[in-house]
This record gives C-alpha cells, sequence and structure tokens, in this order.
C-alpha cells in the first residue's frame, strides 16, 4: 500500500497568482512513497529531502504528520490513479523522467509527480525537478550551485523526456573520474543523467579480443588464429619458465618494449569466431544482467595479412571486412541461447570504413569511432578534410541499417573535467549522432 492517510480533509489556499505554490508553503511538503518502493525509489526520496533542505532550509514531512499544503509522489505507484494516468503519455521507456505539478483541488493537496523509466529514470526526475523549479546546477562531482534564497514560487510544471542515447557515458583517465571516492562518482553520475545501460559484459569493453582469446592460452596450440604479419604468425607473448604468458600492455607500452608483438586475430579463421562464441557462451551465462559483449579489435593495426583475410579485405574494399565477418559469425553463434544480446565491435581507425557487400547481423552494434577528427570543426564540416571523410563513413554505416554506438573524443582525454575550446561545434554533433539513429 502506499503511505499515505486518510487524514486530507481540509481546504487549502491557492498559491500567488499564476503560480502552482509559493514560499510559504515550503515547510509543509510531505514525500509520498510506496512502501515497496525499490532501492532507487528510495534514494530517490532522500535526494529530494536532501535538495529541499539544501534550497529551502526546511525539512520534508511524513505524510501523517500534521497538514502538508503538497504532496510530492516519489514514483508512479505511490500516486493515486487520477494523478498517475496523467504520465499515460509519457513513453516512461530506460532513463525517461516525467515531471508534473497539480494544484489543490477542494480538500485535496497541490501534488507533484516525479516518476521515471527503468530503475533510475525516478532519481533523474528529481534532478530535473530541482534544476527547473529551484535554479539547483550540478557543475561537477564536487560542486552543486544552490542559489542563495528560494524562489518566491513555482510555477506549474509538466515535462516529459525518453532519452534517444541509451548508453551514455564518459571515460575518463585517472585523474578525472577515477579520483574520485564511489559515492561521489554515483551521485555525479545521477546528476549528469549517465546510463551503463544496456551493459557491457565485465571485462569486455573495447580492444577485447586477446581478453577473450588469452594469447598465451591459444597461441601455442593454435598459431593460425593470430595474425600472419611479414610471413609469419604473430602474438604479444612471451615464454617464461616454461609456459607462454600473454603481455597485457597498452599500445604505448607494447610499442615502447615489444612492438615486434603488436598482432590482432586472424578474423577470416572460421576457427576463431567458433572459439570465441566457445569463451563468450560461459561469460554470458554467468552474467545474465549485461545484454552487450565486446568482440573488437586491439588497439594497433597490425591487421593479419593471409590469403583469407587478403580476400574478404579486398571483395570489401575495407579492412573491416575480415573483422565483421567474424563478428557476424559471432553473433550468429551466440542468438540461439541469447536472442537478446548484441556483440559489438568497433569501427575505428583501420576498420571504419563500411564494407562495400557486408551488412551487420541485427544484433551487433557498430561503435563508430571519430578519433581522427578535427574536434575544432563539427563532424558534418564540408570544409574540415578527416571530418569530411568520417561524415561519409557514418552516412554509409547509416544506410546500411546498423544499430550504431559513437564513441565520441569531445574533450581532453587526460583530464575532461578541465576547459576545452569546442562548446561551439558539441551541440551539431550530438544532433548529428540523433539524426544518424545511434543509440
Amino acid at each position: 500500500g502506499v503511505l499515505l492517510s486518510a487524514l486530507l480533509l481540509f481546504s487549502l489556499p491557492a498559491a500567488a497568482d499564476g503560480s502552482w505554490t509559493a514560499r510559504e508553503h515550503y515547510d509543509r511538503f510531505a514525500l509520498a512513497l510506496d512502501d515497496r518502493a525499490s532501492p532507487e525509489e528510495r534514494r530517490a526520496a532522500n535526494l529530494f529531502r536532501e535538495f529541499w533542505k539544501r534550497c529551502t532550509g526546511h525539512d520534508t514531512r511524513a505524510v501523517a504528520d500534521g497538514r502538508p499544503t503538497v504532496l510530492v509522489y516519489i514514483g508512479l505507484s505511490a500516486a493515486p490513479p487520477s494523478i498517475r494516468g496523467t504520465a499515460g503519455a509519457a513513453d516512461l521507456t530506460q532513463d525517461a523522467v516525467f515531471l508534473k505539478t497539480f494544484p489543490p483541488s477542494g480538500d485535496v493537496p497541490a501534488a507533484l509527480l516525479l516518476a521515471g523509466g527503468g530503475a533510475r529514470g525516478v532519481i533523474f526526475a528529481v534532478h530535473e525537478f530541482f534544476e527547473r523549479a529551484m535554479g539547483m546546477r550540478f557543475l561537477t562531482p564536487e560542486v552543486t550551485h544552490v542559489p542563495d534564497s528560494p524562489p518566491d514560487y513555482i510555477s506549474p510544471l509538466e515535462y516529459a523526456h525518453a532519452p534517444q542515447f541509451l548508453r551514455r557515458g564518459m571515460q575518463y583517465e585517472d585523474t578525472g573520474w577515477r579520483q574520485f571516492p564511489g559515492e561521489v562518482r554515483d551521485r555525479a553520475f545521477d546528476a549528469f543523467r549517465l546510463s551503463s545501460e544496456p551493459a557491457f559484459g565485465p571485462g569486455l569493453f573495447v580492444h577485447t579480443t586477446f581478453r577473450i582469446l588469452d594469447p598465451g592460452k591459444y597461441f601455442p596450440a593454435n598459431p593460425e588464429f593470430f595474425a600472419l604479419i611479414d610471413g609469419r604468425r604473430n602474438a604479444p607473448v612471451v615464454f617464461e619458465d616454461g609456459l607462454y604468458r600473454y603481455l597485457d600492455l597498452s599500445p604505448k607500452e607494447m610499442g615502447a618494449l615489444h612492438p615486434e608483438l603488436r598482432s590482432q586475430l586472424c578474423f577470416s579463421n572460421p576457427g576463431v569466431a567458433e572459439a570465441l562464441v566457445r569463451e563468450l557462451l560461459p561469460r554470458m551465462r554467468a552474467h545474465p544482467e549485461a545484454r552487450v559483449w565486446s568482440v573488437s579489435q586491439e588497439d594497433w593495426d597490425y591487421h593479419c595479412q593471409c590469403d583469407g583475410c587478403d580476400e574478404i579485405n579486398t571483395r570489401e574494399e575495407s579492412l573491416m571486412g575480415a573483422v565483421l565477418d567474424c563478428v557476424n559469425r559471432v553473433a550468429d553463434g551466440i542468438r540461439e541461447e541469447f536472442p537478446g544480446n548484441y556483440i559489438e565491435t568497433l569501427a575505428y581507425a583501420w576498420t571504419r570504413k563500411m564494407p562495400k557487400f557486408l551488412r551487420p547481423r541485427d544484433n551487433v552494434i557498430i561503435s563508430l569511432c571519430n578519433i581522427e577528427c578535427n574536434m575544432l570543426h563539427a563532424m558534418d564540416d564540408p570544409e574540415e578534410p578527416f571530418n569530411r571523410d568520417f561524415a561519409a563513413d557514418l552516412a554509409a554505416w547509416r544506410g546500411s541499417g546498423a544499430k550504431l554506438l559513437f564513441w565520441d573524443y569531445p574533450e581532453n582525454c587526460v583530464n575532461a573535467l578541465i576547459p576545452y575550446p569546442n562548446f561551439h561545434i558539441l551541440q551539431r554533433n550530438m544532433q548529428l549522432w540523433a539524426e544518424s539513429g545511434a543509440i
């Protein structure tokens, strides 16, 4: 049941002319929360209490405590049907938000509905309300602006938004997100409306092929699984104490210490796709919460030069040919047991160009990367050669019907929290991603 009481048998004065409620009523806000509320709804309620205190100096009341002027319903399940039904027009898909104010009517107090889709939409709705109605600004993980005094009144409000981009994240180096304690990082994740859904398989985000097919395990028995480069099969392994060991090094470390060991998989070998499926299926069974599994090239070129790879790449007029052929085979291999899961791969550097004939399966996600582009110009600026080439590749992938995820590089990658002189192109790029159907 809902934590409401049958006490609301009184008449409430209207707020200031044309407003929903006014400052003199800020001490009479009460939260209504379903007693079966989810952890996220309870977190949203706690955030509302905290933000309300910071903005107005007043605590929120329990519903049964005195005579509330405004009832704040946290989540759809907390609201009566007459209020819950107003969200019917809102598409409460993953991370969607819905806010609506209701004036007092007879013996029913004014109300505010804060609701959302998925687990965290209601948390986003709380932040949205405090930005729109109270002037709060969530600036960095440790800095939130709160106005010196609350507004004299709050105007009627109705807002609904369902994000097209399901996964919205930022990658920072150690001088960025990772320097903050987990609680601070989580609060910022909510305040900035970021999302890690749909979730990637743990430990497999980008440049994953050697983490799936460990060269220390596979190279000794199956050297043909690895790239043929200048006439020899190659893999980043060393032989020590009678064992082969995978050198899991960054591109910079590998280039400095063992440049001769840089390699990729031999993507045209059917056995590689079969081995990838064999390694992935147990991980997928162990992590049913993860819906996206990355099978993506290592972070350097050194693609395979064998006859099989050359034949596919020549036919497809793109080095992505052999990679996508393999990724499609993997996607076919996991489909029967995991029809709702996806295989993701990078269209990155040497694989950015779409193949001429091959098309990604419907359970494949293409992560298109613009690392080569000029970030002082919009990605579709026809006057900028690097961006013009990228826009052509984008148009081709878009025309293929591929499910697109964009890996954008619009910030200083050393510390993404410091200013970077490209504010004038960020909006246009986001619009371009949206126009391209990116998810």
